[in-house]
């Protein structure tokens, strides 16, 4: 990336390179912590009204989840042959 020294002082107030590095470092965490939250947020809300892939996704999730069943099924007793 190339940045004037003229031009990093003016548009942002930066003396020097390493300050000029810190100061984009700053923007892009909080661009990404941001970016997280507002996908935790809209994971937790849930899937829009009007969407039917994710209505399926939710009511499959749902049936998943009500009825837990082993994976494996349990002999009551043997039997002797």
């Amino acid at each position: 990336m190339w940045v004037s020294r003229g031009g990093s002082k003016q548009s942002v107030g930066a003396q020097s390179k390493e300050e000029l590095l810190q100061l984009i470092g700053a923007e892009w965490r909080q661009m990404q912590r941001d970016q997280k939250e507002a996908t935790a947020d809209r994971i937790a809300k849930g899937p829009q009204t009007g969407d039917r892939r994710a209505r399926s996704q939710r009511k499959r999730s749902g049936d998943a989840s009500g009825s837990a069943k082993p994976s494996f099924k349990k002999r009551s007793s043997f039997k002797k042959r």
